[in-house]
């Protein structure tokens, strides 16, 4: 019994850190993004004034999304979102609140070993996808508000 209610006390707080610092790495990784733009339209810049620099440049001077982040070979896999700090975050949340969930079933609510498994595993999943869905949304919408200026050239 002191496990279980040590575990109902902690196991919010631990999930309520793992949201904020969720939310905190989501805004870290818009304004990187913001921030690479940003350094693209300097290099479109630097390479309007003197053209000879282009060579020696190695990043696109396009501020569009896919010459910001593609024009490198920078192909994401489907599981990209994990290997963010937001994604690493979101995962560890969602055991914290699976974890949560299966003791609140098997411990408060009396159920069986199974039923907590289960609601557990719905819980972390459940968890995982609106924190992905927040945080594609997030990033849909910042780079809605950012106008591209010079963008690439399709096909090249």
């Amino acid at each position: 019994m002191p496990f279980v209610l040590f575990s109902l006390i902690l196991l919010p707080c631990l999930f309520f850190i793992g949201l904020v610092t969720f939310v905190r790495a989501v805004q870290v990784a818009i304004e990187d993004m913001v921030h690479a733009r940003g350094m693209a339209r300097i290099r479109h810049y630097y390479v309007e004034i003197a053209p000879i620099m282009q060579k020696y440049l190695i990043h696109s001077t396009h501020d569009d999304r896919s010459a910001v982040l593609v024009d490198k070979g920078f192909n994401p896999s489907p599981l990209q979102y994990f290997m963010t700090t937001a994604g690493m975050v979101s995962t560890i949340s969602g055991a914290i609140a699976g974890v949560f969930t299966g003791i609140v079933a098997t411990s408060v609510i009396g159920s069986g070993m199974s039923l907590g498994v289960i609601s557990g595993i719905l819980a972390f999943v459940t968890s995982i996808l609106l924190l992905r869905h927040y945080h594609a949304r997030a990033w849909a919408a910042a780079e809605q508000k950012l106008m591209t200026l010079f963008p690439g050239v399709p096909g090249k």
